[in-house]
């Protein structure tokens, strides 16, 4: 970590210096390939605060060590550019206007953002530390889908960074949803099961589904379907079946618990 001077969210003022953080983030679903950034490419371009803005190339230069390029965000001044390593910062780019146009502002708002405010309880994905790993934090400010937070991980060390609700980086803490159930007693008293899972095998340019479900007797998610005629779930004890295409066999749940979820679904018990 290091001192620096940080630039303002939406305007030229300066903020007061503070400790900022290099963070991976999950990748992003937006990427782009190293041979793409060229000088004259627009991207989007996550500032070295996290935050996402429309950006060019306006130089691109190697040594023996490492290959760079200087980034140039757009409606900043040539003072804000930055030295992005290839090598080690290929994450902070997207495509254009991916995270940054106006369309994307006003149709893909998660409904998560609309309930964030300043000082509410967040967690997000930090990946200073290894093994990665969810830290809590505090919102300070909301512009968009983009989160500015505070956050103390590890111990000691506390840092303010941007955070996008596309990325999937960022998420509201358990305890602010529990905390609804003060206006409506009864969900409180609601409990759910695990009815489902959607696992994924691969990268983000390619791979494969499997569907993960549980099926019991009494259970509105027993399997249907041609694919699934003769598979008949135990009459005592939940089951669960992995769907491959029209491939369906038994297995157990410690197989459902290691796959790669990409969606999970929940049932209301009754």
């Amino acid at each position: 970590c290091v001192w620096v001077q940080k630039k303002g969210g939406g305007g030229g003022d300066a903020e007061k210096n503070l400790k900022k953080a290099h963070h991976r983030p999950p990748p992003s679903f937006f990427e782009v390939r190293k041979s793409e950034l060229r000088s004259g490419k627009r991207v989007d371009c996550r500032d070295q605060y996290g935050k996402w803005l429309a950006a060019e190339i306006k130089e691109r230069d190697s040594d023996d060590r490492d290959e760079w390029v200087i980034v140039h965000f757009l409606g900043w001044e040539s003072q804000w550019n930055e030295k992005v390593s290839l090598c080690h910062g290929l994450w902070r780019f997207a495509r254009y206007k991916s995270y940054t146009s106006e369309e994307e502002l006003s149709a893909s708002r998660p409904p998560m953002i609309s309930s964030l405010k300043k000082g509410s309880q967040v967690i997000v994905h930090d990946t200073q530390t290894l093994p990665r790993s969810w830290v809590k934090g505090s919102v300070l400010e909301v512009e968009g889908n983009q989160v500015k937070v505070d956050y103390e991980h590890p111990p000691g060390a506390r840092y303010e960074y941007w955070f996008h609700a596309l990325s999937g980086e960022i998420n509201t803490l358990q305890e602010n949803t529990q905390n609804s159930s003060r206006s409506d007693p009864s969900a409180a008293s609601r409990r759910y099961r695990l009815c489902g899972v959607v696992g994924h095998r691969g990268s983000l340019r390619g791979g494969h589904y499997t569907a993960y479900v549980r099926a019991s007797a009494s259970s509105s998610t027993q399997p249907k379907g041609d694919a699934l005629k003769g598979v008949k779930s135990d009459e005592n004890s939940d089951s669960w079946y992995s769907i491959s295409d029209s491939r369906v066999k038994k297995i157990m749940f410690e197989d459902v618990m290691a796959c790669q979820a990409y969606l999970v679904l929940y049932e209301l018990c009754q």
